[in-house]
């Protein structure tokens, strides 16, 4: 099996524990439309090429609609048509001028690609042709994280979210920042949220299964499902952070980047669902599975959560509303949407894509990342029917 396939099968296997809740906004649930998603093509199955996104770190639109995806294993950026088909591809790895050693991009409002290029501590910079246009050198501290979260404001400025791990186990052990860049990328300030919301990390921290060998060896730390939001903050390009002011919190809360005052809110008033025994079961057996292959085994009397948490994602589209992910009380997945005033706007019944991959939101199309039976990645294209 080759390395992306291998990535992508382990990939799919984490992706059934991924399930959550969330609750509704203040208007009555009654008045609510029901939005449904339409498949409008896929594309993928490829080892390598335009069509191939087992290594996927990351996926934008160009300026002139052409969507733009990042394949890190081979360092190469790939160009298609908004009908999937190839456009261009460019990119290699290296450390020379215009090569990466990257975990991610952005695109700025210039239709500029901006590469995290972490292996040789440098933000890179292309056009939207591939050509290089220069580097911006960066500290090596700067450069952690396993794939790069950053996005661009509409004034230009690049957000940039980052942990730092401080011991070797993961116990509850992250340094969540928020870096903000001037246009140029030749500054850049630090944004300390903990004081007005919770960490750009996973609300509830990261919650791990040690897997034991032997006489009480750690052999790996598998990552809890049901333990919370994988991303508990979600940026509008407008210059907003929506997020929790606190792990437990029942509501979301709209900041002005860098302030604490609070500009609108969603109330998640229902509770979370208790979680069925099946789903629990099938994900504890799947964790003893990956505890064993690994020459592990779970330590005795493992238990998992007994209720999804409020929420698990969190998307901003491009039309300033927020995207709520939520599962049903037997683990059917679907959205809310509210407006920027925080008024719930729709309801998303099956939405087919894993919003911990990248999405692109664009008017009435959604491109986004599926897996298949087997685990392959396929790049979506869906119609948002209202």
């Amino acid at each position: 099996m080759t390395p992306k396939r291998l990535l992508a099968t382990a990939s799919a296997a984490f992706l059934l524990l991924a399930v959550a809740a969330c609750g509704e906004g203040s208007r009555s649930t009654d008045s609510v439309p029901t939005w449904s998603i339409r498949e409008e093509w896929r594309v993928g199955g490829e080892v390598e090429g335009p069509h191939s996104f087992d290594a996927n770190f990351g996926l934008a639109m160009l300026p002139g609609d052409s969507l733009i995806h990042f394949d890190y294993q081979n360092q190469q950026f790939h160009v298609l048509d908004t009908a999937g088909k190839p456009v261009r591809s460019f990119g290699r790895r290296g450390a020379g001028p215009g090569e990466t050693d990257a975990n991610g991009f952005a695109i700025s409002p210039s239709g500029q690609i901006v590469v995290n290029d972490r292996g040789n501590n440098r933000l890179s910079r292309f056009d939207a042709a591939g050509a290089f246009l220069g580097a911006v050198a960066v500290p090596a501290e700067f450069t952690m994280g396993v794939r790069w979260n950053a996005a661009f404001l509409q004034d230009g400025r690049l957000l940039e979210r980052y942990a730092t791990a401080t011991d070797s186990l993961g116990a509850g052990v992250w340094l969540d920042r928020t870096r903000l860049w001037s246009r140029d990328l030749s500054t850049f300030e630090e944004l300390f949220l903990s004081s007005c919301m919770v960490s750009p990390r996973p609300a509830a921290g990261h919650t791990y299964i040690p897997t034991r060998k032997g006489a009480g060896a750690f052999t790996g730390l598998l990552p809890l499902p049901f333990s919370g939001p994988w991303f508990a903050t979600a940026v509008d390009q407008a210059g907003y952070l929506w997020g929790q002011p606190a792990p437990d919190s029942a509501r979301l809360n709209k900041l002005p980047l860098g302030q604490c005052t609070q500009v609108a809110t969603i109330a998640l008033v229902d509770s979370a669902p208790s979680i069925p025994a099946a789903i629990a079961d099938s994900a504890l057996d799947a964790f003893d599975g990956f505890a064993a292959a690994g020459g592990g085994a779970l330590p005795p009397g493992t238990t998992l959560p007994t209720r999804f948490p409020l929420f698990w994602t969190l998307q901003v589209d491009d039309r300033h509303q927020l995207w709520v992910q939520r599962f049903g009380p037997n683990g059917e997945q679907r959205m809310e949407v509210y407006d920027s005033t925080g008024a719930i706007v729709a309801h998303v019944n099956s939405f087919p894509l894993n919003p911990r991959w990248p999405i692109v939101f664009h008017g009435d199309r959604i491109y986004g990342l599926v897996a298949d039976e087997d685990g392959i990645k396929h790049l979506v294209a869906l119609s948002i029917v209202r």
